[in-house]
């Protein structure tokens, strides 16, 4: 078994701690502050975050968890879904927890909107 994959995303800080089993997914775009770049099947524009497979082969993600608590790194679990090779997957930061590999998935947390966000590291 594998072990848990954290995808941290917080106000001063964006960090992506993968294991190497998953080490091509990436942390690829972030929207805080959404007007009208991109809506929610609601019509909403909550803020929403981008996940990219770098990587030649799927990579299913099954054991992801992203966060904005540093003190809880399982805040929200990903759904077990395979993101394709050179994928793309936008995320929701909503706090509506919606976890439904075939519709729209949506955080239970919300996006901060003010502060830096430094670019992704690797732990």
């Amino acid at each position: 078994m594998r072990s848990p994959t954290f995808l941290l995303v917080g106000l001063t800080s964006l960090v992506t701690a993968i294991n190497s089993l998953s080490a091509d997914v990436l942390i690829s775009e972030v929207m805080t502050s959404n007007m009208d770049t991109l809506q929610a099947a609601d019509g909403s524009s909550p803020d929403w975050f981008e996940l990219h497979n770098d990587g030649a082969e799927s990579v299913n993600l099954a054991g992801y968890f992203l966060t904005d608590d540093p003190d809880d790194l399982s805040k929200w679990e990903v759904p077990a879904a395979d993101l394709a090779a050179n994928g793309y997957l936008v995320i929701f930061a909503s706090g509506d927890d919606l976890r439904d590999p075939a519709g729209e998935l949506a955080t239970n947390f919300k996006l901060k909107k003010w502060g830096r966000i430094p670019r992704p590291s690797r732990a």
